[in-house]
């Protein structure tokens, strides 16, 4: 007799297909993980600009039953929202009562036994499932958002787009001026609600998961209590088809990412205005959603340019080419960074950026601080071939002891506990 498999209701900020982002790729790999032990449903606010009849096919090839679309509360409900509690910012923009009768409603006719929660912006939908139902929870904070906007408050980006990627879920343009205005302020606030927030969702929460072990650390001397804290590193698999190492490669520096995002805008801002400068001899080309605006101000500079999105990413990720990322805030694992190391490309990062990477054991590829000592790496790499193959072969050998192995049933097993 087969087994009854564990019925799964994942509730996600976002639509994850196409994966054009960091997060997205993140939970599209852990619902592949999870496809074979469970009945997967998903409820999700989509962001993508693609109709849903389209990518249908995507999501029932990732082993997706069924999905619901949630819808977008209206700027009186946003406003409602402040009002009424002292939530999160992000949790005023994404809750409605309509979606969260929608949710409890899934849950009682599919009997669902686990409910997924996509970033501490859902947590009212996470507190009235505890309430209303049975469904186990697993709470996926991804990042400590309180530690991440306390590092966004000390950057000096002038690049103060709170609402970032999602600028576009506002459709009331005045709203999204008077949050980008009023910027640090509501960094502040921001702050000190998301970690009572994140303290509460180990309350309402079976399992926690974290992206970065350092933070996973922080985060269970913050809760004090003995609730299941899992890292979901993602599994990151090495191209089928691997290129042979070309050193001539190392001539060509790239960027890959969403550069909408605060965090990415401003290391891409300081990379172009700091780092290019001083490698004359590299070429830039530059990968991603990037907003109009950017490209007016960069565009034309010589040796540097845009390509947009990149659908063959193994095209563009050729092993010896050379990954800067300067990241002034943000915390998390950079799945950006991973795919690169799995291509074979030399990454130069700093300590934001190792987030989540272990390199206790490395001599060459290690976190490097300052934008000299970025240059100067990227010019011996590619001035030293042996100093390149020792540089890759230690990224490779992190990616195999640390990004090989997945533990969603162990995650799973600890939710139904």
């Amino acid at each position: 007799m087969t087994p009854k498999k564990t019925k799964v209701l994942l509730v996600l900020s976002r639509a994850v297909i196409p994966a054009d982002g960091g997060r997205e790729t993140l939970i599209l790999d852990f619902i592949r993980r999870i496809s074979p032990h469970c009945e997967i449903h998903i409820a999700f606010f989509d962001n993508k600009r693609k109709p849903l009849n389209e990518v249908m096919p995507e999501y029932e090839k990732a082993g997706i039953s069924s999905i619901i679309p949630l819808k977008r509360p209206s700027a009186f409900n946003i406003f409602r929202n402040l009002l009424s509690v002292k939530p999160t910012l992000q949790e005023a923009l994404f809750y409605s009562h309509e979606n969260s009768k929608s949710i409890l409603h899934i849950i009682s006719s599919k009997k669902i036994d686990v409910v997924y929660f996509d970033m501490i912006r859902l947590f009212r939908y996470a507190l009235e499932t505890r309430k209303y139902s049975t469904a186990r929870i697993i709470y996926d904070l991804d990042d400590l958002l309180s530690l991440r906007y306390s590092y966004f408050m000390e950057s000096d980006s002038k690049s103060l787009n709170l609402l970032g990627s999602y600028s576009n879920f506002i459709g009331n343009e005045k709203i999204k001026s008077i949050i980008n205005t009023l910027g640090r302020l509501l960094l502040s606030i921001e702050s000190r609600r998301s970690l009572k927030r994140e303290i509460e969702a180990s309350r309402v929460s079976n399992v926690i998961l974290l992206t970065s072990p350092a933070e996973q650390h922080i985060y269970q001397e913050r809760i004090k209590n003995s609730i299941a804290t899992f890292t979901n590193f993602p599994v990151i698999e090495k191209p089928r088809n691997t290129r042979p190492l070309d050193h001539s490669n190392s001539k060509e520096l790239i960027w890959l990412g969403n550069n909408e995002v605060p965090h990415n805008l401003a290391a891409l801002e300081n990379l172009i205005k700091s780092i290019k400068p001083k490698l004359k001899q590299h070429r830039l080309q530059i990968a991603g959603k990037t907003s109009g605006k950017t490209l007016t101000e960069f565009s034309g500079i010589a040796g540097i340019e845009f390509i947009g999105y990149v659908d063959d990413i193994d095209s563009f990720l050729l092993p010896g080419k050379i990954l800067i990322a300067p990241f002034k805030f943000g915390t998390g694992i950079k799945i950006k960074l991973l795919e690169a190391i799995a291509h074979r490309v030399a990454v130069i990062t700093n300590d934001i950026g190792f987030q989540g990477i272990p390199f206790k054991e490395n001599t060459c590829f290690r976190p490097l601080n300052s934008d000299d000592d970025m240059i100067a790496a990227a010019q011996r790499l590619s001035s030293d071939e042996g100093f390149l193959t020792k540089w890759l072969d230690e990224q490779s050998f992190i990616l195999d002891r640390y990004f090989s192995n997945s533990y969603e049933l162990e995650i799973l097993k600890s939710a139904l506990d």
